[in-house]
């Protein structure tokens, strides 16, 4: 696909293409013919490099940096805790795996365990149970939306009671599947099967999700939430990706939607 687009149509760039594995195997092609490779929609820390890979530029606050502030929470909240890590067997699991030891720093030796996963693999359950015996008691998983289910449902079913932190990319409240889920896990939707969510939210401003109780709103979320009014856009409250998506390509399409006046905006308490 990126050669059709680059050697045929010829674009000027390539906006936003998703995922760690498909941007890695065309990253040196777009390099090596000086087409930008533009707001790569991952967080792999590999798209900072300006030297070797000057075309190709990141936007999202790296998985590094969001798996140091899941450490700090921890070292907060559980310091004596014991962490067993679930993560993906790629670049996107291994970036979040260096954040955490450096975040532990230290303490690093609080992790006891990890299991790591194939994207080939039908289940994960066989790493759960193995993860629950070593006798962990805060669990991170680092896993993509089709993998985060199943490690709720083993959870809950096996009696096992972590503090369990998701990865943003996978964390419940953006889609029905897993918010239910969640809900039978541990802590429940807004415990701790939402750990990481809310950790990742509270800290983490620029990818804030447009609906988590008890946090005050930011200015951002209130432009966003006037912009749904104002264009009539349909969508459900929880909409992380079109808040995702006017952060990378939005900010500048038509009238700032806090300056068109509309008896349906709403009121936002900002911080």
């Amino acid at each position: 696909m990126a050669r059709d687009v680059v050697d045929e149509a010829e674009v000027l760039l390539v906006f936003q293409p998703l995922g760690t594995p498909p941007n890695s195997a065309i990253h040196k092609y777009m390099n090596a013919k000086k087409v930008p490779q533009l707001f790569v929609a991952t967080g792999a820390t590999k798209w900072n490099d300006p030297k070797d890979n000057p075309w190709t530029m990141g936007w999202q606050p790296n998985y590094q940096s969001e798996s140091q502030i899941y450490a700090k929470y921890i070292l907060k909240n559980y310091p004596n805790g014991k962490i067993a890590i679930l993560y993906q067997n790629d670049d996107y699991g291994k970036d979040y795996v260096k954040g955490l030891k450096d975040g532990l720093g230290a303490k690093a030796s609080m992790i006891i365990a990890d299991e790591s996963y194939e994207t080939t693999e039908t289940t994960i359950d066989n790493h759960i149970v193995k993860l629950k015996d070593t006798g962990a008691d805060v669990l991170i998983s680092i896993t993509k939306p089709n993998f985060a289910a199943q490690p709720m449902k083993k959870i809950a079913d096996n009696n096992w009671k972590p503090l369990h932190v998701v990865s943003k990319d996978a964390a419940p409240g953006g889609g029905g599947v897993l918010a239910a889920v969640s809900a039978r896990a541990p802590g429940g939707a807004g415990g701790g099967g939402a750990a990481g969510d809310a950790v990742h939210a509270r800290d983490q401003p620029g990818l804030r999700r447009p609906v988590l109780p008890g946090l005050v709103i930011r200015r951002g979320r209130c432009l966003w939430r006037g912009f749904r009014v104002v264009r009539r856009t349909p969508c459900p409250q929880p909409a992380p990706g079109q808040v995702h998506g006017r952060g990378r390509g939005g900010r500048r399409s038509g009238p700032r939607p806090s300056r068109v006046p509309s008896k349906n905006a709403p009121t936002c308490r900002t911080e």
